[in-house]
């Protein structure tokens, strides 16, 4: 056995193992290339610790390999998931674990990931004298000056994968033009009949496609069909519920008029930043009645329903998407899952609802929808009503803002310095603990998900309650000096505000920063939800004086409610920081 000259120890080996498909010929490769790293690494004297082997799984993404990451993980390296714009984004950072082993051994470099971070992930290898050994290009990470004819290796391997891509692109045209068909055996309404290379109709399911695209036709909208779906317990092929994006793409796709597409994507490389085809611009498609594709629904109906959709304004990359750019977007929040509000219009009525409901259904959240007429009608009443409730408040409030000009003046000439020092191990200790919960969940799977995600939560409150504190001890004299002239102002603003019975329109939404819309708690049924929406209305005053709350009285009661007015019309509250809501009795 051979060991190293330094520590004299055993020098232990590891071995990874990559397959990029599932075939059974790629299985055999897969097998082979494990037998033959058990072979080679005993017989060259080292000490096998463990092979890795990620099987059909593509080489282009770091997230799509899990015993990869695994291996990076026990090489010393932590290994980070984040998410940007639902986006999934995978990096490597050194740690302070000692590795498991002293190298890795992969068969050739097309076998490491084929990207951009492969130098990098080589270079923090090497912090923790981790090396990898390229057995048929004889390229160990050891020897630096391997570094340019590794770079070299992996460029060839990269343009060898673009060269095969390429052919298989020209070859799915060659076979387009010769009547052959390109699909599988998942396209709902068909069963593929692979030896004859056609599609034959499933006639229950292509009874469900017929009612998708007359539904459609008739003017019912994709979530309207989920939910006829829903209803009359129709299912997909996999017993599931049908979502939107499948329903959009039932919709496309011209296999059911019995069309088969020529130029429909401009490539379908897997290298070049996507992993799927781009696709063309309709005007450059090449549609062709093919008798391998029974149609399903007449080309009339596909062609009405191709027009609705190019005229829709959700449909994506479409010109003139509506951005929800009405006097209200973005200012309408809901109040259970703090999504934005968005414009629907239900045959003539506009109504706003919750995003996020919209979306993901009521299981993701069951707020209550708002008419456009009833939130106007809300907006007229605090016009005529918020300047006197401020008026008649004026105590109320203006205390509410003298207990954060005396949090204030207490913050004055105080030396912080100990006190943040402490607070700053504190948050130390707690990042380091969350990092050791994520190490047992991600790589070490020793708890459960719903334990790592209640301990996940508790950490992270305590994170952010210990920066908030941070933050806030790091303010200077003049920073607070500053906070006491604001707050000062806004006193005067509330004493010097006057009894004006009523203010315009216009004039009101000016100062409202945001609407919340939840149910009402009926005052008449002891405070139980009603299925009425109860708008709370923010303003600019009122988030002037909470931005200083925030800091100095975390532990104050914003939802105390100071003031009641019921008429026959409608109740209205105004809570101790000044928030005023309404809902209508009738």
């Amino acid at each position: 056995m051979k060991t190293n000259l330094n520590t004299c120890e055993l020098i232990k080996v590891c071995a990874y193992a990559r397959v990029s498909t599932d075939s059974k010929e790629q299985q055999n490769s897969f097998e082979n290339q494990q037998s033959y790293f058990s072979r080679e690494i005993n017989k060259s004297g080292y000490k096998l610790t463990k092979i890795y082997a990620d099987e059909g799984l593509t080489g282009t993404k770091l997230y799509n390999k899990p015993q990869f990451n695994k291996m990076l993980y026990d090489a010393g390296l932590d290994v980070i998931e984040t998410k940007s714009n639902g986006k999934k984004h995978i990096y490597s950072q050194v740690s302070e674990r000692k590795p498991l082993f002293n190298e890795i051994w992969i068969k050739n470099t097309s076998r490491f990931a084929r990207n951009t971070l492969s130098s990098e992930i080589i270079d923090q290898l090497r912090q923790k004298n981790v090396y990898i050994n390229f057995i048929e290009q004889n390229i160990n990470t050891k020897d630096l000056s391997q570094d340019f004819l590794l770079k070299l290796m992996q460029v060839f391997d990269e343009q060898d994968s673009k060269d095969k891509s390429s052919k298989v692109h020209w070859g799915h045209q060659e076979g387009a033009r010769k009547g052959i068909i390109m699909t599988n055996s998942n396209i709902y309404g068909y069963t593929y009949i692979q030896a004859e290379n056609r599609l034959e109709i499933v006639t229950h399911e292509a009874e469900v496609i017929q009612k998708i695209f007359k539904l459609y036709s008739e003017g019912l909208g994709i979530r309207r069909i989920i939910n006829y779906l829903k209803e009359n317990d129709i299912k997909t092929r996999k017993h599931k519920d049908f979502q939107k994006s499948t329903i959009s793409k039932i919709l496309d796709n011209e296999k059911y008029a019995g069309y088969s597409v020529r130029q429909k994507y401009d490539t379908g490389m897997v290298i070049i930043g996507k992993h799927y085809p781009k696709k063309r611009d309709k005007s450059e498609w090449i549609m062709e009645k093919n008798v391998k594709i029974p149609a399903i629904i007449t080309s009339q109906l596909f062609d009405q329903c191709q027009s609705i959709r190019e005229n829709k304004i959700s449909v994506k990359n479409q010109k003139g998407i509506y951005k929800g750019t009405s006097e209200y977007a973005e200012l309408i929040k809901c109040h259970n899952c703090g999504s934005n509000f968005t414009r629907n219009m239900d045959k003539e009525n506009i109504f706003y609802n919750c995003g996020n409901k919209k979306k993901n259904g009521t299981i993701a959240c069951n707020s209550i929808n708002v008419k456009l007429d009833y939130l106007e009608n809300a907006i007229t009443l605090i016009a005529i009503e918020y300047y006197n409730y401020v008026y008649s408040s004026k105590k109320i409030l203006i205390a509410y803002c003298e207990k954060v000009r005396k949090k204030i003046f207490e913050k004055l000439d105080q030396d912080n310095e100990e006190v943040i020092s402490c607070k700053t191990r504190e948050l130390d200790v707690l990042i380091e603990k969350l990092n050791k919960l994520n190490d047992m969940f991600f790589f070490q799977n020793s708890i459960d998900e719903q334990y790592y995600l209640s301990a996940k939560e508790r950490f992270d409150i305590q994170i952010e309650d210990l920066k908030h504190e941070i933050r806030t001890l790091s303010i200077n004299d003049d920073e607070h000096k500053n906070e006491i002239i604001e707050i000062e102002n806004i006193i005067n603003k509330i004493e010097n505000i006057g009894a004006k019975k009523e203010y315009e329109i216009e004039e009101i939404k000016q100062e409202i920063i945001s609407y919340e819309i939840r149910k009402a708690k009926d005052i008449h049924r002891m405070y139980q939800e009603v299925n009425i929406p109860e708008i709370g209305f923010k303003f600019k005053m009122n988030d002037q004086i909470k931005s200083l709350t925030d800091k100095y009285l975390k532990d104050i009661n914003e939802n105390e409610v100071v003031m009641t007015n019921v008429s026959e019309e409608a109740v209205i509250q105004i809570y101790s920081n000044g928030e005023i809501s309404i809902y209508f009795r009738k």
